[in-house]
């Protein structure tokens, strides 16, 4: 079984980022697909298929912010790492770029 891990710390306050990751108005400007809303959830890439597999969000406080663990496992066969490969790099490119200039306007408009 494989499974892949993405870590990224933003210096936003834990309740902004679970804001940002969970409601839909924001989820749809950061992901590739537009969806999202809950920190546990089962994903079932094709739909002719049986394989499931499991996304697991974790936010911690840290000193300067909150640091995201986002883990996808599950992944079988040569398919499967085929696919936890690809999956990987988008959400890393999703939470490196995709999601901080979000989370910058979502503050911005906080403190606004």
């Amino acid at each position: 079984m494989r499974q892949y891990t993405v870590v990224q710390e933003y210096g936003y306050p834990r309740d902004e980022v679970w804001t940002v990751l969970t409601a839909p108005a924001y989820v749809a400007q950061w992901t590739t697909t537009g969806q999202g809303g809950s920190m546990y959830y089962t994903w079932r890439g094709d739909e002719d298929s049986d394989d499931v597999t499991d996304v697991n969000y974790l936010l911690e406080e840290t000193a300067t912010g909150t640091c995201v663990t986002w883990t996808h496992s599950g992944f079988t066969g040569i398919g499967g790492l085929a696919m936890s490969k690809l999956l990987a790099r988008v959400r890393r490119t999703m939470m490196t770029d995709g999601l901080p200039p979000v989370l910058a306007a979502y503050h911005a408009s906080r403190i606004a």
